[in-house]
């Protein structure tokens, strides 16, 4: 049987923290895979009603830096972080 929260290899997903106030309602996440040259964006999804926003990125394994960049007229501050993906 096959552990169904499973995800592929080089896929990741970027979430906001349930619970907490301001969540990361449609902001961009964008991505380089510095390994492969490969890049990317989503959208993430609304974030509402206790479940966190959170992006899927078909980044592929290697070394990944994205940016969420918050849209304007939000009360976000865009972020920045490197990721080693399998």
């Amino acid at each position: 049987m096959r552990n169904r929260t499973h995800r592929p290899p080089g896929v990741i997903t970027v979430t906001g923290r349930p619970k907490e106030y301001g969540c990361l309602v449609h902001s961009w996440v964008r991505w380089i895979n510095v390994s492969t040259g490969r890049t990317g964006a989503s959208l993430t999804s609304s974030g509402l009603n206790g479940i966190p926003a959170e992006a899927r990125l078909h980044t592929g394994a290697g070394r990944v830096a994205l940016i969420v960049d918050p849209r304007p007229g939000t009360m976000l501050t865009p972020g920045l972080a490197t990721i080693d993906v399998r």
